[in-house]
């Protein structure tokens, strides 16, 4: 046999090669984010059954709900979520207003949109990189960690601001972690929350001795949980759905809607 022939063959078995591993790896990414196997259909469908409009806690610490706000249908199917509840609570001492927004969907399209990529996606800007929150409740047991940024933009000749915490979960234990895709690399379906507080810049804020939105998510997170996680945060995978986490318009005064989905 010619050696450029030779050469010619052993080129294409290795180009054959190349391409048969990376199919391989592309397929066993798709079964790992939740795209093909009964089990992640299964579990995925089972997260969306959970969260609805009546599951969503109406009364809780120092908040009560105030209305539903609408979301956008199609870049609610075109972020790949299954099941969306977006809501305005109001604080009953001091009259703040947060919006709400919980999704469920796939691990890898839920964490792929986040807020650091949504909201300058749609013209907002911000001056700082997101940071690290955690929530403690009264007896100082931490409930959760989230991730905040702030997003600043024109809307109708107004500079509006918008506050955004954000967490994901898959077990009922909340977290913000930096690279959420990796960091559940290993769940098939996920949560994820999105907390807004939306100011102009004649808002003066007030001392609190707690952020509203430590204060909201201490007592939210625990009556949530209990509706969209059989067992938390200590869940395991099975016929219940949970999966074991990787690590042991809008007018300030009405409402904090992000108007944004990601």
């Amino acid at each position: 046999m010619k050696p450029h022939l030779l050469t010619q063959i052993t080129f294409s078995a290795f180009i054959a090669l190349a391409l048969a591993g990376f199919t391989f790896l592309q397929w066993r990414e798709l079964q790992f984010w939740g795209f093909l196997d009964e089990v992640s259909i299964k579990q995925q469908a089972e997260f969306a059954k959970r969260l609805t409009k009546d599951a969503i806690p109406k009364s809780f610490g120092n908040w009560e709900f105030v209305q539903f706000d609408p979301v956008n249908e199609k870049e609610i199917r075109l972020a790949g979520i299954t099941s969306v509840v977006q809501a305005v609570y109001k604080n009953l001492n001091t009259n703040e207003h947060l919006s709400i927004f919980v999704a469920t969907g796939p691990t890898n399209e839920i964490c792929i949109h986040t807020p650091e990529q949504c909201y300058p996606g749609h013209g907002a800007d911000t001056s700082h990189q997101p940071t690290a929150m955690k929530v403690y409740n009264d007896d100082n047991k931490l409930v959760a960690e989230f991730l905040n940024q702030t997003y600043h933009q024109d809307v109708n000749g107004v500079k509006v601001s918008r506050e955004v915490w954000w967490g994901f979960s898959a077990d009922g234990t909340w977290e913000g972690p930096r690279n959420p895709r990796s960091h559940y690399f290993s769940s098939r379906a996920m949560y994820k929350i999105y907390l807004t507080r939306a100011f102009d810049e004649t808002t003066v804020p007030t001392a609190q001795e707690k952020l509203p939105q430590q204060d909201f998510l201490a007592a939210f997170i625990p009556e949530l949980n209990k509706v969209l996680f059989v067992q938390s945060p200590t869940a395991t995978s099975g016929e219940d759905g949970n999966q074991p986490s990787d690590k042991d318009k809008t007018n300030p005064e009405k409402g904090a809607s992000s108007d944004k989905v990601g």
